[in-house]
């Protein structure tokens, strides 16, 4: 990630995006190629025991493959958005402060990437677990994320104006 001179916002840097471009086109184009063969419904959701429980028609799935691409979009666009209402950690304090702002989305952006590790890896053992442990544990890292972020954009900025 290279950065601006003028704000030190990280940005996704040039290859950066080509290459999740390439994966995400790598991956279009094979969802493409076997379109034809798939069937009329494909398993979409499975149980924690691991037996499907939900399948959608083909055409829904070859629309979700197109997630990726909007999430790199994303990715892409986020960082050179500067304070708003719409994207970001949205506290009084990063709404208030550039520096705050911008910490607190970093912050924000690592604390939302080890939940999705986290919840990655809940997806993995989830079929070791009771349901209601792996209930447990994925409100821990959704509510737990969430409130750190908010606690983290506080701290930065009370220790800013202390």
């Amino acid at each position: 990630m290279g950065a601006n001179a003028n704000d030190g916002i990280p940005r996704f840097g040039r290859r950066t995006v080509v290459a999740l471009a390439v994966i995400c086109g790598a991956s279009i184009a094979g969802h493409l190629a076997v379109y034809p063969w798939l069937p009329a419904r494909i398993p979409s959701h499975w149980g924690v025991s691991g037996a499907v429980n939900a399948t959608s028609p083909k055409q829904v799935e070859l629309l979700l493959d197109l997630l990726p691409v909007a999430l790199v979009a994303l990715f892409w666009v986020v960082p050179r958005v500067s304070r708003n209402y719409s994207f970001g950690v949205k506290t009084p304090w990063a709404l208030a402060d550039p520096v705050v702002w911008q910490k607190s989305q970093r912050m924000g952006g690592r604390t939302f990437v080890a939940m999705g590790v986290g919840l990655v890896a809940l997806g993995v053992l989830s079929p070791l677990m009771p349901d209601a442990a792996v209930f447990a544990v994925l409100l821990a890292l959704v509510i737990g994320g969430s409130i750190w972020t908010v606690l983290y954009s506080y701290l930065v900025w009370r220790r800013r104006y202390r």
